[in-house]
């Protein structure tokens, strides 16, 4: 489950329009939570540091490639949304051995609370 969020959060944030990136949080906030006081923790993914440059460097190309086939991305994740993690594929602007390599980075990872 772990890698089906991150990889999700990771291109459907990324590959977000400016026109997207402009709006405000109402439009994703319902307008009775709007005021409320919330208490949450931050989690984050801890990994070695030259991992996780790579891996980024990997997720922003993936995420310039799908920027530009969204649609067919969307339709994609919902092909395999049931998957522990989504089948490699030619479309994502990667070779396989990277895609691999991010899975493999993300599964060796751990989440940590950034109190």
């Amino acid at each position: 489950k772990k890698n089906i969020y991150l990889f999700i959060s990771l291109f459907i944030v990324g590959c977000q329009s400016e026109v997207s990136k402009a709006n405000s949080v109402e439009e994703y906030i319902p307008s009775h939570l709007m005021n409320a006081e919330v208490t949450a923790d931050i989690m984050t993914l801890e990994m070695e540091p030259d991992t996780l440059k790579k891996v980024g460097s990997i997720g922003q190309r993936m995420r310039e490639h799908l920027a530009s086939n969204m649609e067919w991305y969307l339709k994609y994740v919902e092909e395999h949304a049931e998957k522990k993690s989504f089948p490699y594929h030619p479309n994502f602007g990667v070779t396989k051995e990277e895609y691999e390599f991010v899975l493999n980075a993300i599964d060796q990872s751990k989440l940590v609370n950034t109190k």
